[in-house]
């Protein structure tokens, strides 16, 4: 017959076994997700300069209109009419 404490130690280094690559899995996939959660960060910031650098564009092209002849064609056409 088998001696017990023979049998019961490839269980122990299995058990062993599947708990370190469980625990290496569980490590490389929160990794993985703080790497696509620092990407979306990423994204979401750039994305917010380049909308603060479109409004100071818009504000400053609209510093540049001269709307004095805007307002000089507007008010010829409401003198004709």
């Amino acid at each position: 017959m088998a001696n017990p404490k023979n049998s019961a130690t490839p269980m122990i280094a299995s058990t062993l076994i599947i708990a370190v690559l469980f625990i290496g899995a569980i490590y490389f996939w929160n990794r993985q997700a703080e790497s696509i959660q620092e990407k979306q960060r990423e994204s979401s910031t750039a994305a917010l300069k380049n909308t603060e650098s479109d409004l100071s564009n818009l504000e400053s092209e609209l510093k540049a209109v001269d709307f004095s002849q805007v307002d000089a064609s507007d008010t010829a056409s409401t003198s004709l009419n």
